[in-house]
């Protein structure tokens, strides 16, 4: 008995769960109309492909017309100067006048003449020759041909052109030669548009031989049809129909070949590859109602089937994390025997996970408050030690008679006060583990300025320093770096006949994680405007703070300006260095 009431009650809390129930809910109403609307979209992505393909077919046509119509131009030209040059063969003159009287004088054509069996240009609008490599395959032709010039620079023409021929006969029917019009191929490659909107890539014209004669496309990027295309164009011949296929250069594409000229010329037009797509059409159902009912009756049962076992438990759970959120209050505990399986043990976990949240944040902000505090009256008092320091440092320089120690004790206690600096800013930073670098320089440059300005030294100084946050390992060097580098364009900055030294100092962020610190200033190259003379600790505290800063060192002289850029890369807090 035990057994089976656990078994009723393992049941119950199996059927309690969410997949369950939305899963019973949403079979007994989607199955039905899940088998029509299958039955009903495999009739309608029939009818929709053969729809879509006889628009490609009428579009085609309608992009190749005007290719057609030119090409017929010219065969229809042909065919009539060849009556005139068969009627005037023997008086050139008066065929020259005639062919340029009936082509006007804008001939469309790159050239228009009548050859003789011997491949000689009796007659041309245009004056111009042939060449006999071109004249005999079209003397060997009784009927009408189609020819591509692919080497112009010796022929008819400066450019390719698509040749049109018709035979030359006397009244007996004796051929006496051929008609031949040229038509400029740059002429027909400009005479399909092709819209931003429009789904036309390519169009690519054969010979009913299977040769190529010319290729357009939208750009240069869409490549002709694969080999896979023109076999299959070669198979069948000019047969209207449509193809899926690839370009050469591998892309997925609609071909539509369509007989430009029946026997003769072929047009292969590339459309971008068709997405198969299901409109709303039916026998015995109306297009729009299909939808709607889908629409209704899915709506319907999701709705009540969510909203009764999931929806309004999580907007009450929603409700019970924005009080803990915002107020850090948490509802007392109840049972619900409504609430499925799933989501009663989210609550229980999410309370228990406030709870103990809370005890946690309450202690880590203890621990924080009391870090901090320590951390910032290390830095305060680290500082004033460093300050005590560097007046001690210059009590004695003023009781050092020797000039040469003065200066090396000021240069001392530059680099204390720089390094007080940093603890400075530490302890004025709200974030004990970031420091500006804009505002650590700048004090820097107003420190090492100002010392040199109260012992009457004239500068002009300007800084154009971006903000940074720099770990204090890396705020270090580079402080007591640029301390040194200011220290050195001090010493060896002068002025050119006399003009105030200036000093020019930078720092800018480049890309997301790479800085470059910039120190400039005027030299005259001489005595102690020399920067290459410079040596001893200075130029070895540089290199070794460079070196903890990892940083690339450039140093140039040009135009009377002595250069230094520190570049080095910004230390993200995941990848810093810890002691612990």
């Amino acid at each position: 008995m035990s057994s089976l009431s656990g078994y009723v009650r393992s049941l119950r809390q199996g059927l309690r769960t969410l997949p369950v129930r939305v899963t019973l809910f949403l079979s007994l109403a989607l199955l039905p109309i899940g088998l029509l609307t299958v039955y009903q979209t495999l009739s309608i992505s029939r009818t929709a492909q053969e729809r879509a393909e006889l628009s490609l077919i009428a579009m085609t046509k309608l992009a190749t017309d005007d290719h057609k119509s030119t090409i017929q131009r010219g065969l229809s030209a042909a065919k009539a100067l060849a009556s005139v040059a068969s009627a005037t063969q023997t008086q050139p003159s008066t065929c020259v006048s005639t062919m340029r009287r009936f082509l006007g004088p804008k001939m469309p054509y790159a050239f228009a003449g009548f050859i003789d069996l011997n491949g000689k240009v009796v007659c041309s609008a245009s004056g111009r020759a042939i060449g006999t490599n071109l004249a005999v395959p079209v003397l060997e032709n009784s009927t009408p041909e189609l020819y591509i010039d692919r080497d112009p620079s010796p022929l008819i023409a400066d450019a390719p052109v698509l040749i049109t021929s018709h035979p030359v006969r006397d009244r007996s029917g004796n051929q006496l030669g051929a008609m031949i019009v040229a038509l400029p191929m740059d002429d027909l490659n400009d005479r399909i548009e092709y819209d931003t909107d429009d789904a036309l890539q390519s169009v690519t014209y054969y010979l009913s031989s299977g040769a190529a004669l010319f290729h357009t496309a939208r750009n240069k990027s869409v490549s002709p049809p694969s080999l896979a295309v023109k076999t299959d164009i070669a198979k069948n011949g000019s047969v209207l129909r449509v193809i899926e296929g690839q370009t050469e250069a591998g892309t997925d594409a609609t071909y539509v070949v369509l007989p430009v000229i029946p026997g003769q010329i072929i047009a292969v037009a590339g459309w971008a590859a068709m997405d198969e797509s299901v409109p709303v059409l039916g026998r015995t159902i109306p297009a729009w109602l299909l939808p709607i009912v889908m629409w209704v009756a899915s709506l319907l049962v999701a709705y009540f089937a969510i909203h009764r076992l999931v929806v309004r438990h999580v907007q009450r759970m929603r409700w019970q994390m924005d009080r803990f959120s915002n107020i850090r209050f948490l509802p007392s505990r109840r049972q619900n025997t409504q609430m499925p399986q799933e989501i009663s043990d989210l609550e229980a976990a999410f309370s228990d996970m406030a709870m103990s949240l809370m005890t946690e944040e309450a202690r880590m902000e203890d621990a924080l408050r009391e870090k901090t505090f320590l951390m910032k009256e290390i830095h305060h008092r680290v500082k004033n030690n460093l300050q005590l320091i560097s007046s001690i440092i210059s009590m004695q320089v003023r009781k050092l008679p020797d000039d040469e120690a003065r200066e090396s004790m000021n240069r001392l206690q530059d680099r204390v006060m720089g390094l007080a600096t940093v603890y400075r800013c530490l302890y004025v930073s709200e974030d004990l583990a970031r420091i500006d670098a804009a505002d650590l320089l700048s004090d820097i440059v107003r420190q090492s300025i100002g010392a040199e300005k109260s012992r009457g030294r004239k500068l002009s100084v300007s800084k154009e320093l971006s903000s940074a946050a720099l770990m204090p390992d890396q705020a270090v060097p580079l402080a007591l770096l640029a301390s040194e580098l200011l220290a050195n364009a001090v010493k060896c900055s002068d002025g050119v006949d006399g003009a105030t030294p200036q000093i020019e100092i930078s720092f800018t962020v480049e890309g997301d994680d790479r800085a470059r610190l910039l120190c400039r200033n005027t030299t005259s190259g001489v005595g102690n405007g020399d920067p290459g003379a410079i040596n001893g600790l200075g130029k070895n505290l540089m290199n070794a703070f460079a070196v903890q800063l990892q940083a690339d060192v450039d140093t140039t002289i040009q135009d009377g300006w002595y250069e230094v850029s520190i570049k080095f890369e910004i230390e993200d807090e995941d990848h810093a260095d810890h002691d612990y």
